[in-house]
């Protein structure tokens, strides 16, 4: 009797708890392969639905958001640590993107946050910048970028410390002052060291929804933040 019991309501938990399950990660797949085909992704991103509000309405295509996570991506060259993306509201007409096994909703938005290492901006600037860089430190608010001049036939190492810009597609070190230890420069090679360390570096390749409104430097990392639509 007991073992009978315990059946039925395993199938009946089965029945309750299979499509709440089942029907948001189909979703799921649908909008990480929308998300593939746009980014241009050789694999498909991390992506988890949700519904803040009524959890149970997500059976009838209704999320309040959700979280893609992309890892690896690369733009144009440049080697992303990670790309995000905090999905807004959207609807699914979940009848038509299951038996067509392709998303049907309103385009799909959110908020873009796109992460690039310390170890990727350093190898960017050694092969961009017209000067040679032995490293590049990020930290604090600031990118510094160490390099070398020639001064009375000697090689004296200098610092240039700067911020992080986006402008024309492209990431820019937006150099600003210069540290050397023990000596000072004439101010035609300060101005020449400068100049030549204003390098840029375009992401090609990002949805052309995509607006990036704020680029910066957090601990080890420069971070691009803005929106992307028509996902």
């Amino acid at each position: 009797m007991w073992t009978a019991f315990v059946s039925v309501a395993v199938v009946a938990a089965v029945f309750v708890v299979g499509p709440f399950t089942f029907l948001p990660s189909v979703v799921g797949g649908l909008v990480a392969q929308n998300i593939q085909a746009d980014f241009g992704l050789a694999e498909a991103p991390e992506v988890e639905l949700r519904n803040d509000d009524a959890p149970l309405e997500m059976l009838l295509g209704e999320f309040t958001g959700g979280e893609v996570s992309m890892r690896g991506a690369e733009f144009g060259g440049v080697r992303t640590e990670s790309v995000d993306v905090d999905l807004d509201p959207f609807d699914v007409d979940m009848r038509e993107s299951i038996t067509s096994r392709s998303l049907r909703s309103e385009d799909l938005r959110g908020d873009l946050r796109i992460e690039i290492s310390e170890e990727e901006v350093a190898r960017l600037a050694e092969s961009r910048a017209d000067v040679p860089v032995s490293g590049v430190d990020l930290s604090g608010e600031e990118m510094v970028v160490d390099t070398s001049v020639s001064l009375l036939g000697n090689a004296i190492p200098v610092s240039v410390r700067g911020g992080v810009g986006f402008e024309g597609g492209g990431i820019s070190f937006l150099p600003g002052s210069i540290a050397i230890a023990g000596a000072s420069l004439p101010e035609e090679t300060t101005a020449d060291i400068l100049e030549e360390l204003e390098v840029s570096f375009e992401l090609e390749g990002l949805p052309s929804g995509t607006e990036i409104q704020e680029a910066g430097v957090e601990e080890g990392a420069v971070v691009l933040t803005g929106r992307t639509i028509g996902l």
